[in-house]
């Protein structure tokens, strides 16, 4: 039986990714410290893509994430379909 999100977020706690980023313009933010992580200031350690068959609305990805400062945390992108080009440029750039 595939996990749902929230299982899926508290495996990653678990891990030590307790951080929640964000995509803002052409940086990764971190909530909590207010840090803002450009280009390869940080790495991703794991992505898990959650799919739920047909209905596109549940699809979601996670990335775990790891800033050069130590800093751990997790992105979270629902509908890919819906990122603009700057977003789309962070997550190729998180994942090549």
């Amino acid at each position: 039986m595939s996990k749902d999100i929230p299982a899926l977020l508290e495996e990653a706690a678990e891990r030590g990714f307790v951080k929640n980023f964000e995509i803002r313009e052409t940086a990764l933010f971190c909530r909590e410290t207010k840090r803002s992580y450009i280009d390869r200031a940080i790495r991703t350690v794991d992505i898990i893509q959650k799919d739920a068959g047909t209905d596109p609305g549940d699809e979601a990805t996670l990335f775990l994430l790891e800033a050069e400062d130590g800093e751990r945390g997790i992105l979270l992108i629902g509908n890919p379909a819906s990122l603009s080009a700057e977003e789309r440029a962070i997550l190729d750039s998180l994942q090549s």
